[in-house]
């Protein structure tokens, strides 16, 4: 058998350790940061990474009501379009008066003023997707409305996530 030179061995094992330590490090997450580290947040799945915030309990006082048949605004806000639809996912509690029965409620999303979809508004989370009908580039204003369509008491509602989609 021939003789192998012990530089050559030592080289050998020292590639070894540094596999070993190249394999280990490819199945651990980085380390935490000032943002990744903070309460309420954990990684995206299958990434270690990007913090996603954990949904946290919010009281409805501060939403505004729709109470009456005639559409109320209970959102507005402007934005540039990129893309040729917009999907709202909106979060909807109808609240009844005395007789204890929930209203029949109505929520609508406006485009620059113009009706774009409208949905019956039932308490649980509401999805709305339209055109958007607006130039790419141009900035159009958004409006979320709201009314009653029977009954008596109150419509509660407030946008979630709002964002542009290239198809239905």
């Amino acid at each position: 058998m021939a003789a192998i030179p012990l530089d050559l061995l030592d080289r050998i094992r020292t590639l070894e350790k540094q596999v070993r330590a190249v394999m280990g490090s490819a199945n651990t997450r980085p380390a935490a940061t000032p943002a990744t580290a903070a309460p309420g947040f954990r990684p995206a799945p299958g990434t270690g990474s990007v913090p996603w915030p954990l949904p946290l309990p919010q009281p409805a006082d501060g939403w505004r009501p729709a109470e009456g048949p005639e559409w109320t605004v209970l959102f507005t806000g402007r934005a540039l379009v990129h893309h040729p639809r917009v999907r709202c996912l909106v979060d909807v509690i109808t609240e009844a008066e005395a007789d204890g029965t929930p209203p029949r409620a109505e929520i609508r999303l406006l485009v620059d003023g113009v009706p774009a979809v409208s949905a019956p508004a039932v308490t649980g989370t509401v999805d709305l997707d339209a055109p958007v009908g607006v130039p790419p580039g141009a900035p159009a204003a958004f409006a979320l409305q709201g009314r009653l369509t029977g009954g008596s008491g109150r419509l509660l509602c407030v946008p979630r996530a709002f964002y542009g989609t290239t198809g239905p």
